[in-house]
């Protein structure tokens, strides 16, 4: 039997996988095209009657990281979902969340990977929460007539959904861990300077975070990923943000993965990596002024890490294809 849940903007339908009541490709936000381009998320449209959720969205617009194993390879612009796993859809069931922010080097991956499948933490009763964000020079950008730090807020967003709807998948809005690996733990630590998501979530998990300044390569600021987007302007010609908000998605994805870094055979580490989180009025440039007290952290690390992104060229792998 399909499994149905009620959130603020409608009705949902579900699978019922061995149990685990799996609800993908919810969408968290408005498509962030056309005008929505670089701009904050904004919230989806109510819809009428009962909304399929049994199908990955898009991932995210993207050419390299591992060859993920993904269960949706469709790529758009139009991205910003989530997917839940949860073993109750009793409202008073109060199961602690786990939101995963995948890596990837905030230019690849996808919350619908194999390896982020949520029915085991469910079974352990964890409301278990995948997302896609804005990859590359779409949530990274860093102009002063947009702003930065798209993906930041699409993280924000995500948090703020959870607080408002969870408990419809049998989660606590109160008890969320927020945990991720490599560009997800980054993630994780810029949440941690970002005050709006105080209180958004409880607990926090970064493995292989790479969040401390680099040795060879300069510090990450909003000046050099304004230089860098200024660079990808000429390149595509454009000469305002309207203009570059009129750019071909394909020629953005060709131009973003041109400025990152990344040698053509996939291989990149932190310090090549130009599209990051920067400080800014979103993000302090110091201190935590998104960690409250109260909140515990784990940290650990990926034992050969880089190995999950160096590998023979293969022609078939989508992320290989620029």
């Amino acid at each position: 039997m399909d499994s149905l849940a009620t959130i603020q903007l409608g009705r949902l339908e579900g699978l019922n996988i061995n149990g685990i009541h799996t609800f993908l490709g919810i969408p968290y936000a408005k498509p962030p095209v056309g005008p929505l381009r670089w701009h904050a998320p904004e919230p989806p449209e109510r819809w009428e009657g009962v909304r399929p959720a049994k199908q990955f969205g898009p991932i995210a617009i993207q050419t390299t990281g591992a060859c993920f194993t993904l269960r949706e390879t469709r790529q758009s612009e139009d991205c910003l979902s989530l997917n839940i796993w949860t073993a109750s859809l009793d409202r008073e069931a109060f199961q602690p969340v786990m939101l995963w922010i995948h890596g990837g080097g905030n230019l690849g991956g996808a919350g619908s990977e194999d390896a982020y499948d949520g029915a085991s933490l469910a079974r352990l009763g964890v409301t278990v929460v995948t997302l896609n964000y804005r990859l590359g020079v779409f949530g990274f950008l860093a102009h002063p007539d947009a702003g930065a730090n798209f993906a930041v807020r699409d993280f924000l967003a995500v948090l703020e959904w959870i607080a408002q709807n969870i408990r419809a998948f049998g989660g606590n809005p109160d008890n969320v861990t927020i945990f991720g690996q490599s560009a997800g733990a980054q993630a994780v630590r810029t949440l941690l300077s970002t005050r709006r998501a105080r209180g958004l979530f409880h607990r926090g998990i970064m493995q292989s975070g790479g969040s401390e300044p680099s040795a060879i390569a300069p510090s990450w600021t909003f000046a050099r990923t304004q230089a860098a987007t200024e660079r990808l302007m000429q390149m595509v010609g454009a000469r305002t943000m309207d203009d570059l908000r009129k750019v071909p998605t394909d020629v953005m994805r060709k131009a973003s993965h041109a400025l990152c870094g990344v040698s053509g055979g996939g291989v990149h580490t932190p310090a090549d990596l130009m599209w990051v989180s920067v400080p800014d009025e979103l993000v302090d440039a110091e201190g935590f002024s998104g960690w409250a007290d109260e909140v515990p952290l784990m940290f650990g690390c990926t034992e050969n890490e880089a190995r999950y992104f160096i590998r023979q060229v293969d022609r078939n792998c989508p992320f290989q294809k620029i």
